[in-house]
């Protein structure tokens, strides 16, 4: 099927019946776009969480794969979560457990980063599962 059964005005272009200008000049203008709200904010606070996530665990002295265990995962799945996808929310509490640090900090930055030596006087209690 040629090109003007989908676009029947093209045969008018390739016949010469109708110029540019003037299938321009009939065209009905567009509406304008609507504003859609920017997904940079939420882009920005995604990046934050990811680099919270690996610094958590990198500070707790952890591996991949012993948060992984410690979550029933593959390794391969939780490396996403450090860097390009948060951490779904069933996860995030046995997470911060696991790396002792507060649901707060990890999802809003805010909250005070235990100091290692904190993290090294902690008891290494079993972790629940849920």
């Amino acid at each position: 099927m040629d090109a003007s059964a989908y676009r029947p005005w093209t045969r008018f272009f390739e016949l010469g019946k109708l110029s540019l200008a003037e299938f321009s000049k009939n065209e009905p203008a567009m509406a304008p776009r609507s504003k859609q709200p920017s997904r940079a904010p939420q882009a920005a606070y995604d990046v934050r969480f990811i680099e919270r996530t690996k610094l958590a665990r990198v500070r707790s002295g952890l591996t991949q794969a012993e948060i992984a265990k410690l979550l029933d995962m593959e390794q391969d799945r939780y490396k996403q979560y450090e860097t390009r996808s948060k951490l779904p929310h069933q996860f995030v509490e046995r997470f911060c457990l696991a790396c002792r640090i507060s649901i707060g900090w990890l999802v809003t930055g805010k909250e005070r980063l235990p100091a290692l030596s904190d993290i090294d006087n902690l008891s290494q209690s079993p972790i629940p599962k849920e």
